[in-house]
C-alpha cells in the first residue's frame, strides 16, 4: 500500500478518536468535506490509470465499472459514473488538477462528465475546456446547470436532424402508469412538439388555478392541473359545467359509519379514503355497494344528485367561479360543495352550497381546511391548524347606469375636481 494512503488511514483513525466538543463544528465540517472531495479526486486519478491499463479486464471482469461494482461494492450506476469521471481526466486535465487542489467539488466534476457524455459532441465540448474549468471553480451547481442547459440547447440548434432521428424521437414516445404504496406514478416521453404542447397546456391550466396565498408547490400545482384537464374531459364539462361523473364505490358498513378504516374502493379496485369519497359525493353520482366484513352485500343504493342543475346554475351565477380567495377558475371548471357536509346533515340548498375548483375542493375534504359562510354572504377560510387564512367575497352585481331619453345607458362622468382640501 502506498505511504500516502497509509497516512490518510492513520489521520482518519485520529479523527475517529477525537471527542466532538468543538465550538467550531461548522468550520470543521467545511474542511472535512473539502478533504473528502480531494480524496475522491485522488481515487479518480488512480481509477483513470487503472482503466487505461485494462487492469479490471485482466482481473477477469468485462469492464472497469464491473470490477468497481464487485470489488468496491458500488452500485452499478455509481460505478459507471465513477469511470466516466475518471476518463474525463484525459480530456480536461486542468479541471482534474483543480479538483485535486480542492478548488472545486466532486459534484461539479461529475456534472461536467455527465454533460460531456450526454452531448455526444466531444470536439465542441473539449474546445470549451477553459469555460468548464472556470465554471467549476467560481460557480455554484445551479449556475453550472443553467450553463449546461444553454450549451445543449445551442448544440441541438446546430446539429443537423435527419429524418431517421425525427422518426426515432416519435417512436420513443410513451405514457405509462402504475399504482404503488398508495400513490399513482406516471412516466411519459414525448417528441419535442408533443412535449411543448403538453407543458404549455399544463402551465396554462396551472396559472388559471393559482391563487395568492396558495400553499401548493409548483410541482403540486402542475399535478392538479393535469388532473383538472383530464377530469373535465371525463365529465364532459361544458359552458354550464352541469354534467356529473358517475363513481362506483364499494365500502364496508363499519367504514361507512366511521367505526373503523376498512374496505373503501372504487368498483375498478382503486383504494380510496373515506374523506375522498365524501368530496366526490358533493359533485358526483355515487353508486354505492355496502358489504359486511365477510364481503356479503348488505345494501345496494344509488345516491341521488345532491345539487340539481337549477341549483348548479344559480351557484354559477352567484359565485361566478371558485370561492377560494384569489382563485380565477371559472364556474364551468368547478364542483358544487356542501359547506356543512351532507353526511353531517347539511341541507342541499344555495345557502349551504359553494363552487370550488378541484384543487381547492380537495383542501377542505382531504387536507383539513375549513370554510364557513359569514353574515355578509362571504366565505371565511381557515388553515388546518385553525388559523384564519382569508375571506372570499361574492362579486355582486355590476353598477347600474342611468338611461337617457333615447333609452341608452349613460356612463357617469368622472369629476375633474381636485382632492378635497
Amino acid at each position: 500500500m502506498a505511504d500516502g494512503i497509509a497516512l490518510a488511514g492513520e489521520a482518519i483513525d485520529a479523527l475517529a478518536a477525537e471527542a466532538i466538543d468543538s465550538h467550531y463544528l461548522g468550520d470543521e465540517l467545511v474542511q472535512l468535506y473539502q478533504l473528502i472531495d480531494r480524496l475522491q479526486a485522488q481515487a479518480s486519478r488512480r481509477l483513470a490509470v487503472f482503466d487505461g491499463r485494462g487492469d479490471g479486464q485482466a482481473d477477469g471482469f468485462k469492464s472497469t465499472s464491473g470490477w468497481l461494482a464487485s470489488r468496491c461494492r458500488k452500485h452499478p450506476a455509481d460505478a459507471a459514473r465513477a469511470v466516466r469521471v475518471a476518463r474525463l481526466e484525459r480530456h480536461l486535465p486542468d479541471l482534474t488538477d483543480l479538483w485535486e487542489a480542492g478548488a472545486t467539488t466532486a459534484a461539479h466534476v461529475d456534472h461536467v462528465a455527465r454533460l460531456r457524455h450526454r452531448a455526444k459532441a466531444d470536439a465542441i465540448f473539449d474546445a470549451l475546456a477553459d469555460t468548464w474549468t472556470s465554471l467549476c471553480r467560481d460557480a455554484d451547481l445551479d449556475t453550472l446547470g443553467k450553463a449546461s442547459v444553454a450549451f445543449l440547447d445551442r448544440l441541438d440548434n446546430t446539429k443537423p436532424v435527419s429524418e431517421q432521428d425525427k422518426a426515432e424521437a416519435i417512436n420513443r414516445r410513451m405514457f405509462a402508469g402504475s399504482k404503488c404504496l398508495g400513490v399513482g406514478n406516471i412516466e411519459a416521453r414525448f417528441d419535442l412538439e408533443g412535449y411543448d404542447i403538453v407543458m404549455r397546456a399544463v402551465e396554462q391550466e396551472r396559472r388559471a388555478g393559482h391563487a395568492d396565498g396558495d400553499k401548493r408547490t409548483l410541482e403540486q400545482e402542475r399535478s392538479d392541473a393535469v388532473v383538472e384537464i383530464c377530469r373535465r374531459t371525463l365529465t364532459g364539462a361544458n359552458d354550464g359545467g352541469e354534467t356529473e361523473p358517475y363513481i362506483g364505490v364499494i365500502v364496508t358498513d363499519e367504514t361507512l359509519a366511521a367505526r373503523e378504516a376498512g374496505l373503501c374502493q372504487t368498483d375498478s379496485g382503486l383504494a380510496l379514503s373515506v374523506d375522498t369519497v365524501r368530496r366526490m359525493c358533493c359533485h358526483s353520482v355515487i353508486g354505492r355497494i355496502v358489504v359486511d366484513q365477510k364481503g356479503v352485500v348488505l345494501d345496494v343504493g344509488r345516491g341521488e344528485r345532491l345539487f340539481n342543475r337549477a341549483q348548479r346554475r344559480a351557484m354559477a351565477y352567484r359565485d361566478r367561479g371558485c370561492c377560494f380567495p384569489g382563485c380565477r377558475r371559472p364556474a364551468r371548471h368547478c364542483e358544487a360543495h356542501h359547506l356543512q357536509w351532507w353526511e353531517h346533515g347539511g341541507p342541499t340548498d344555495l345557502e349551504n352550497g359553494a363552487l370550488l375548483c378541484y384543487a381547492h375542493h380537495r383542501l377542505v375534504h382531504e387536507l383539513g381546511w375549513r370554510v364557513v359562510r359569514n353574515a355578509s354572504g362571504g366565505l371565511d377560510w381557515f388553515l388546518p391548524d385553525g388559523r384564519f387564512h382569508a375571506t372570499w367575497r361574492p362579486p355582486g352585481l355590476p353598477e347600474a347606469l342611468p338611461i337617457d331619453e333615447r333609452g341608452r345607458a349613460t356612463r357617469k362622468r368622472r369629476s375633474r375636481a381636485g382632492p378635497p382640501s
